[in-house]
């Protein structure tokens, strides 16, 4: 049995509803693969370039804006 995270959930939502509207900012609208490939991309810069890993913590300090989420 695989373990239920909300990385596994987003997952499936994703392979499920890729299209579907999930934020609305001002004019601008994400999708969900639209979110997932903003997360990828963040992660991945994260990694390379800072060397953050698998279980490190990241704090943030942003207004109110959508990269929040990502």
């Amino acid at each position: 049995m695989t373990e239920s995270t909300v990385i596994s959930q987003f997952d499936a939502v994703v392979a499920k509803q890729p299209r579907k509207v999930c934020i609305y900012w001002g004019g601008d609208r994400f999708t969900n693969a639209d979110l997932a490939g903003h997360i990828q991309r963040y992660g991945t810069r994260l990694q390379a370039g800072y060397e953050v890993g698998r279980g490190d913590r990241v704090g943030i300090l942003l207004k109110n804006c959508p990269e929040f989420i990502f």
